[in-house]
């Protein structure tokens, strides 16, 4: 993942949600980061310049990229926002880049997830009290990313199952 200085032409191909956007800048696709981005534009509308853009993504990879674009096609636009959302609260807190595949493999775990949630699936996570133990900063951090992820979706996340695996991509 790379941040992009220049916030010129970017052009909104797909709004995820209200704070993040997919966009194109000279024909690379980048995802963008900004509080209410998604809300005060459209898809087709050119970013204003001087809008303030807290991160920028890309995926450089072209195997990713396609991944990626496969994953955006086929999961609702706001778990792919929210998994965005995430991953920038996630690298922001731990103070690193995050590998790109955290792009594709978050969002389509938390889409698996809550999927099987809808279903009434049990789900347990079998290493939980060592994922607590081992990963200390990380497991609060993904305490905050569940309670985001429950607030937004309106799907309880069970404590002690799967609460803190639909996260657990953050800490690789």
């Amino acid at each position: 993942m790379k941040s992009t200085v220049s916030l010129e032409g970017y052009k909104i191909k797909k709004i995820l949600n209200n704070n993040v956007v997919l966009a194109t800048q000279h024909n690379d696709e980048k995802i963008l980061f900004s509080k209410g981005i998604g809300f005060t534009n459209n898809i087709g509308d050119i970013v204003p310049n001087g809008t303030k853009i807290e991160k920028v993504f890309s995926i450089e990879d072209k195997d990713n990229s396609t991944k990626f674009n496969k994953l955006v096609s086929t999961v609702d636009n706001e778990i792919i926002g929210i998994s965005e959302e995430i991953i920038y609260m996630v690298g922001k807190e731990l103070n690193e880049e995050l590998d790109e595949k955290i792009h594709i493999a978050l969002a389509d775990h938390i889409a698996f997830t809550l999927n099987r949630l809808t279903k009434n699936d049990e789900i347990f996570n079998p290493f939980l009290v060592e994922t607590e133990t081992l990963y200390k900063k990380e497991f609060e951090i993904a305490k905050k990313a569940t309670s985001l992820l429950e607030k937004r979706t309106k799907i309880e996340i069970p404590e002690g199952g799967d609460r803190l695996h639909c996260t657990s991509y953050t800490f690789s």
